[in-house]
């Protein structure tokens, strides 16, 4: 930037003095009207860089630390009760009518477990799957079950809260560079070299595609003109249509019955049956968005990647992940980072 001043400025006691806002300073009013709008246009990428850099340097996927009790404990339950089995408990389940959008919320009462010898594990006395399997204890009753056992301050949860604390996110150290003014000048002249490559290429394309845009067009419009002249030259070839008078059969009185209305035919049952499915399909959030989802009587949140989480107490807890292909939750899934 010092080489490209006016004459009068001593170009080696500038590179001498170390390259800071007070240099800039004090080179800004040597500048030419050219030098100066590159520098302006220089500042304004660099200022939005810097925006952008605020923005990203946020904690962004590292789960709040308030967050990570609530899932810990979840978890907690789920491995207590697989290994361990459970009582009866209460728990909510949640419907909605299609046609006047009500919620409902049903109780229902789940059984305790019994130990099924040839499964090796607990399983809920006298429930299954629609398979016709023995149903097992999973997330969603975990989720259910961690909620009452939290309120009602039971011993497997003050055993719980005695071993675990908050877990802190970490915080990625911040390195810092420095670097001499000779090497910010060398990454200046750089970057402009790259921008006006960048610049060129750009219009080069831009130029191309104006010229194929011009061509297609040209194109297009003589071909239409070819196709109207062999219209005209068809339509004066062809002959002309010999007039032969016709005998015409008098059209009789109209009944004085009035006639029967058309019935309405039905709808076929598969088309509505796909207005029906195509009106609940899903359309998935932006990416790092969630959306609200119902599943099984249930009301979750759902991303792009098919992540659920689920509101218990306030707070939104993992869940797992959901199998298009399968139609159900891989509970099994783990969270991703």
């Amino acid at each position: 930037m010092a080489a490209s001043a006016s004459s009068a400025v001593d170009t080696e006691s500038i590179e001498m003095v170390p390259f800071d806002f007070e240099t800039l300073r004090e080179v800004v009013p040597l500048l030419g009207a050219a030098e100066l709008v590159e520098l302006v246009e220089m500042s304004m990428v660099a200022l939005k860089k810097f925006t952008k850099s605020l923005k990203s340097s946020k904690t962004a996927g590292v789960r709040p630390a308030q967050l990570n009790p609530s899932q810990t404990w979840v978890n907690y339950v789920l491995e207590e009760c697989q290994s361990n089995g459970w009582e009866a408990f209460e728990a909510k389940q949640k419907s909605k009518d299609k046609a006047t959008g009500v919620e409902t919320i049903n109780v229902v009462e789940m059984p305790a477990s019994v130990f099924d010898e040839e499964r090796g594990a607990h399983v809920f006395a006298g429930m299954c799957n629609k398979d016709g399997t023995p149903k097992t204890f999973n997330m969603k009753e975990a989720m259910s079950l961690s909620s009452q056992l939290r309120n009602s301050d039971s011993e497997l949860y003050r055993k719980f809260m005695s071993e675990h604390k908050s877990e802190e996110p970490v915080k990625a150290a911040v390195k810092t560079v420095r670097k001499s003014a000779a090497q910010v000048e060398e990454e200046r002249v750089e970057k402009l070299r790259v921008a006006e490559e960048a610049k060129a290429e750009k219009k080069r394309l831009a130029e191309e595609a104006k010229a194929e845009k011009k061509r297609v067009a040209e194109e297009k419009k003589a071909q239409e003109k070819a196709e109207k002249a062999a219209s005209a030259k068809a339509a004066t070839a062809a002959p002309k249509p010999i007039m032969i008078p016709v005998r015409r059969t008098p059209t009789p009185p109209p009944s004085a019955e009035p006639a029967k209305p058309a019935k309405a035919a039905k709808a076929a049952p598969k088309a509505v049956a796909a207005a029906e499915e195509e009106e609940v399909k899903w359309v998935a959030p932006a990416p790092g968005k969630f959306k609200k989802w119902e599943f099984e009587g249930e009301v979750y949140i759902r991303n792009s990647k098919n992540e659920i989480l689920k509101k218990v107490d306030g707070e939104n807890v993992w869940v797992g992940v959901y199998i298009e292909e399968e139609n159900r939750i891989d509970e099994s899934a783990q969270e991703s980072e």
